[in-house]
């Protein structure tokens, strides 16, 4: 009798592991970069970043010093897209950052903000003063972010950049979490981004 109730004791302790497991590994795991808060400093978890509704935001993009743009598959060196949802979670993350402070020190150098399962969201310093780091409120870095995921997202994955809200100098590039390089548009790519910008000039023109 006894060895029959610790067996069932075992099984369910087991069931409940494995669904405990199954929970955790749902979402992956939302990694801050180098120096950036925590989810728990937040008060925020993995699966919060991936379930909740993004706070879109209306800032717009700095187009006058640079022009964002999709690096779409296939391209000369594929394999950079990543999964739109893990882009969001991470957009979702440097949004909830608000006035925290995102950037690069050096010029043309690079720094991680954010990974998450495929994706990855990197900043580059882009100034023309080569001196000087180029530093930007989170949820500002964050219009980067939804750049991509709104307008580069082809059947589930996107790759792509834009700056930062108030300053064309920070480059914000979202892209596969393993893939480092920054590949040519292929033509098509190139033609899609010719036909927005027309579309953006004939709107302006009209305005």
């Amino acid at each position: 009798m006894f060895s029959k109730q610790f067996a069932v004791t075992v099984v369910m302790a087991t069931l409940a592991s494995a669904d405990a497991t199954l929970t955790k590994s749902k979402y992956p795991e939302v990694i801050p970069g180098p120096g950036l808060p925590s989810l728990t400093s937040l008060n925020l978890t993995s699966e919060q970043l991936y379930t909740m509704t993004p706070k879109l935001v209306s800032r717009g993009l700095s187009a006058a010093l640079y022009d964002p743009e999709c690096r779409e598959y296939p391209c000369y060196c594929p394999g950079g897209m990543a999964q739109v949802n893990d882009i969001i979670a991470c957009y979702n993350y440097l949004n909830n950052l608000g006035s925290t402070n995102c950037g690069v020190m050096a010029y043309q150098a690079k720094s991680t903000m954010c990974a998450s399962g495929t994706a990855k969201v990197d900043a580059m310093n882009n100034s023309p003063n080569l001196e000087l780091p180029v530093i930007v409120r989170c949820a500002d870095a964050a219009a980067g972010v939804q750049y991509v995921y709104q307008t580069c997202n082809n059947n589930g994955q996107a790759r792509g950049s834009a700056a930062a809200w108030g300053n064309g100098y920070l480059i914000v590039r979202s892209q596969n979490v393993n893939y480092d390089g920054w590949c040519m548009p292929t033509v098509s790519a190139m033609q899609k981004r010719a036909r927005r910008k027309n579309k953006k000039s004939k709107s302006i023109s009209k305005s």
